[in-house]
């Protein structure tokens, strides 16, 4: 009987083997070369008159503020450095910021008194008017909302009788004021400053003041939601918001309801769902009253991790635009009572989180008063490294070293660009004048891009020796950055245990995708400290952190980190190599040597009119790549935006075809051969080096766009470069632009 087991079990071992076989063999890629497919396709005119693209100004009426009484307000004082001046109104702790250099006047609340003038001219035949509880609201400085048990409410600083505040002015060099506040309903207690300084106006409220009862919880905080509201479409002006590249929301009856996004994605420690959309990439928001005229940038200096931008449109709740910041303190989750989630209960979190409240408006006037203003002001406020010094524009590779594929007898590791392919590659390139490289290389350690150990301990052998890796360090080719990821595990992998995973606030570990977890920031810092040292043994000075601003969680485990305490140790990342290479980051990270895979566009929801390059103008003269142009829809529209936004070019490419990644995690990647890029790398590059070369370590002074896809960008430097994105042909003075091409004036 065993014997006829044995001839059983060995019938059923070679089918098996040669099913597998069979199944490998239909699977197995074609190596030839990669489709490379040409992109004719030519932009209609209606396209430009999309949030895709950046609008024309056509409405340049004279702002002027008309809901400002200032006979309510009592003169405080001003800064000479910030040149303003503040106004005061002691009995509700509404204020007045004063431009001096325009006399523009901004308000914390719009002036109401015109509803009690039936025949003012303030009013508007499409007016929906404002309720005895709006008129509350409005003039109230702070909204509350706060829990009972696990329903929601929220309540102003005036809704009712009771509620008290005291009012004290400062002295020193802040000229402002600050309130103890007193809710009557919720009994939440906390202390308000307002003040202005060298840096501009400023508002706080710290963590440490706040109280609350046993059986009312703080949840949600929000801080004068009309500072700078305007009435309908009566001033011309948009808000700017950091939706993937930037934004513009512009003054106008289209579009009604609310916009609402968090700072940084979403917090998947407090089990908020995962943003399916470009997220807010810069703690601040901008306005303008006044195209190049009057302007102001709101950084949220504290808070930001847990911050909420949100823009209210006129004709939604009341006749007014408003756009403001709400702070998240508390939440309600759902905790699950058994392994298979059939049973669950709410919950509320019980302590709050603990972080200071800082806001810092800083005010644009006359040419300033615009998007360029806001970025260049912002890009004072960080104090940016500006690292781009060559006389051409860079080119960015991620190149993929080795990936692996489940097989039946575990995984099965394959090289797709060993070390001297790739130093091959880096001579092709150099021999076709492109000697300006940043090189991210993927998956060259253990065993491969995919299903690795968090730790970086050995040199995947099919792509080289230790020897290879020294060579490819040092090479004078190009800046070779190697990739590390240590705040991503697979589920599966070894190096690392349970209690270095993060842990939502119903104490469920972090996954990502369902086969990796979220580590600890704190332990992962360790971890690549640990293992810096060993890299500097094969000449590794320069590293990449592929996915170190894909998430930005709260950790519930213990006395895990909360948002604003990981921002501070994530960006001590950035200390630990010589150079740094980061992918898409939050603006934290914006200090990195080389920024890549930057997006071009926003979420482009409804209520947006335009696209803005913000975050380019922000890293204007760093080294800052685009996404790869392998993958472009549209390549010569998305090169024309290169050359528009100032943003280098970037590809993804493999020595060996990616069929080889047929069932592998890196499947996506459909192409990416060096030797079907390499004509089309070269002709990009030329084109685009040919417009920004003239352009490097220049500053933007004007973007304008003269007609439907038809835009002039002026640089300090004297060069003017024509963008046209449209089928027309157009021109601007002596100077004749044909369709979808460009033109330097110098």
């Amino acid at each position: 009987m065993s014997k006829i087991r044995r001839t059983l079990f060995g019938v059923i071992a070679i089918f098996l083997i040669f099913i597998c076989y069979s199944l490998y063999a239909s699977q197995t890629p074609n190596l030839n070369n990669d489709v490379v497919g040409a992109d004719y396709e030519i932009s209609t005119d209606y396209q430009f008159k999309t949030n895709r693209y950046t609008q024309q100004e056509t409405d340049n009426r004279i702002a002027n503020n008309e809901f400002i009484a200032m006979a309510n307000f009592r003169y405080l004082g001003e800064n000479t450095t910030s040149n303003l001046a503040l106004y005061v109104d002691e009995t509700d702790l509404s204020f007045v910021v004063a431009d001096l250099t325009t006399n523009y006047l901004w308000s914390s609340k719009p002036d109401l008194s015109y509803l009690e003038d039936p025949n003012s001219a303030l009013h508007e035949a499409d007016d929906i008017g404002i309720t005895p509880f709006g008129f509350r609201r409005i003039n109230s400085p702070l909204v509350v909302s706060y829990y009972v048990g696990n329903l929601k409410r929220d309540e102003g600083l005036f809704d009712s009788l009771g509620s008290s505040f005291t009012y004290e002015e400062l002295s020193g060099s802040k000229v402002g004021f600050e309130a103890k506040i007193t809710f009557a309903t919720s009994k939440i207690k906390l202390k308000l400053l307002v003040y202005l300084d060298a840096n501009g106006l400023n508002v706080e409220v710290p963590v440490d003041s706040i109280e609350e009862t046993s059986t009312q919880k703080i949840s949600n905080l929000t801080i004068y939601q009309y500072f700078g509201a305007t009435k309908n479409e009566r001033i011309p002006g948009y808000v700017f918001v950091p939706d993937g590249i930037g934004a513009l929301i512009r003054f106008n009856k289209r579009f009604k309801g609310a916009y609402n996004k968090k700072y940084y994605g979403t917090d998947l420690g407090s089990m908020q769902p995962e943003m399916a959309e470009q997220p807010l990439f810069a703690n601040l928001y901008g306005m303008v009253h006044g195209i190049d005229q009057n302007g102001f940038i709101s950084i949220i200096e504290r808070g930001s991790a847990y911050a909420n931008l949100i823009s209210i449109s006129a004709g939604t709740e009341d006749d007014f635009n408003r756009t403001f910041v709400s702070f998240d303190y508390r939440v309600i989750y759902t905790q699950y009572l058994n392994a298979r989630k059939t049973s669950s209960v709410k919950m509320l979190q019980e302590h709050f989180n603990n972080y200071d409240i800082k806001l810092v408006y800083k005010f644009l006037n006359n040419n300033e008063a615009n998007y360029l203003g806001m970025a260049k002001e912002y890009k004072n406020y960080l104090n940016l490294n500006e690292n781009n010094t060559d006389s051409e524009i860079g080119l960015h590779l991620n190149v993929l070293a080795a990936e692996n594929r489940q097989t039946l007898f575990g995984k099965q590791t394959f090289s797709m660009t060993s070390i001297n392919q790739l130093l091959t590659i880096l001579e092709t390139l150099n021999d076709r004048g492109i000697s300006n490289l940043d090189v991210t290389y993927h998956g060259w350690a253990n065993i491969g891009f995919s299903n690795s150990n968090l730790r970086y301990k050995n040199l995947n052998k099919k792509i080289g020796s230790t020897n290879d890796l020294a060579i490819l360090a040092e090479s004078s080719l190009a800046n070779i950055y190697f990739s590390a990821d240590y705040t991503h595990t697979y589920i599966n992998a070894k190096g690392y245990s349970s209690k270095d995973v993060l842990q939502t606030i119903s104490q469920e570990y972090i996954k990502i995708a369902d086969d990796k977890y979220l580590i600890k920031v704190d332990h992962a810092y360790k971890m690549l400290v640990a293992d810096y040292s060993k890299f500097q043994k094969y000449a590794i000075e320069n590293l990449d952190f592929l996915a170190l601003s894909n998430e930005l969680a709260s950790d519930f485990a213990g006395k895990g980190l909360n948002r604003e305490e990981a921002i501070e140790q994530l960006q001590a990342f950035l200390s630990i190599a010589s150079k740094s290479a980061i992918r898409k980051p939050f603006s934290f990270f914006w200090d990195a040597d080389v920024i890549y895979d930057i997006p071009l566009y926003s979420s482009n929801q409804t209520k947006f009119s335009d696209t803005v390059p913000f975050i380019p103008l922000v890293l204007e003269n760093k080294v800052a790549y685009s996404r790869a142009s392998n993958f472009f829809s549209n390549t010569q529209n998305e090169i024309l935006r290169m050359i528009d936004y100032n943003i280098y070019p970037s590809f993804y490419l493999t020595h060996n075809s990616p069929n080889l990644l047929l069932n592998t995690k890196s499947e996506h990647i459909y192409t990416s051969a060096f030797s079907d890029w390499e004509a089309e790398i070269k002709d990009q590059y030329n084109y685009i080096n040919d417009a920004l070369a003239a352009v490097v370590g220049a500053k933007l002074t004007t973007r304008t766009i003269l007609d439907l896809g038809f835009v002039k960008n002026s640089y300090d430097n004297g060069v003017t470069i024509y963008i046209n994105y449209s089928q027309n042909h157009y021109s601007d003075g002596s100077t004749s632009v044909a369709p979808q091409s460009y033109e330097v004036v110098k």
